[in-house]
């Protein structure tokens, strides 16, 4: 800690959105010319730990989710079942999934490249039955993330689990999927 209340990581997440609203200010409303120079405070990097939802949190959130966003719903407890990215749970598509011997459901996660990896590694997730209800129930519907409606799923929507509705599938950097 720097003598104050927060962490350094607190402070450079404050510092993060502040830089932002620089930028934004600057870039898309012009109301600045120049940008200050932002220093981050150095972080001990090993302390950084990922939280992890307890099953009552899970509840919750997807309690919320149900009633706001029905499509993020399954994105959620996907992600929770199989410890996957975002993205990867974005990517995934019905033929990843074996759900043909009871007790031994699985996914097939295709891991995203990163800076340090460029080739993507597959990982065999087993599927606990709540996560394979899910894949089954979404099978049968599509949610429109834009009106929150179910549809029953055509067979052009039957590749990508979270797909538009021409079947083709979001782009996790561009398209709006995640917020409740």
């Amino acid at each position: 800690k720097t003598g104050s209340l927060l962490s350094p990581a607190s402070i450079n997440l404050e510092l993060r959105i502040l830089k932002h609203i620089l930028n934004v200010a600057k870039k898309k409303y012009k109301f600045i010319k120049d940008i200050p120079d932002i220093e981050m405070l150095k972080t001990d990097k090993r302390s950084i730990h990922k939280k992890i939802l307890m099953p009552d949190q899970l509840r919750r959130l997807l309690d919320v989710a149900e009633k706001r966003a029905p499509h993020v719903r399954s994105q959620l407890i996907l992600g929770a079942a199989t410890g996957a990215r975002r993205g990867e749970v974005m990517r995934l598509k019905f033929c990843d999934f074996n759900l043909s011997i009871p007790g031994n459901e699985y996914v097939i996660i295709v891991s995203e490249p990163d800076r340090k990896r460029k080739t993507r590694r597959e990982n065999r997730v087993e599927l606990p039955g709540w996560a394979v209800e899910e894949v089954r129930y979404l099978w049968q519907w599509w949610h429109d993330p834009l009106t929150g409606k179910r549809y029953e799923r055509n067979e052009g929507q039957r590749g990508y689990l979270f797909c538009k509705k021409d079947g083709s599938p979001f782009r996790v950097d561009a398209d709006t999927v995640f917020v409740l």
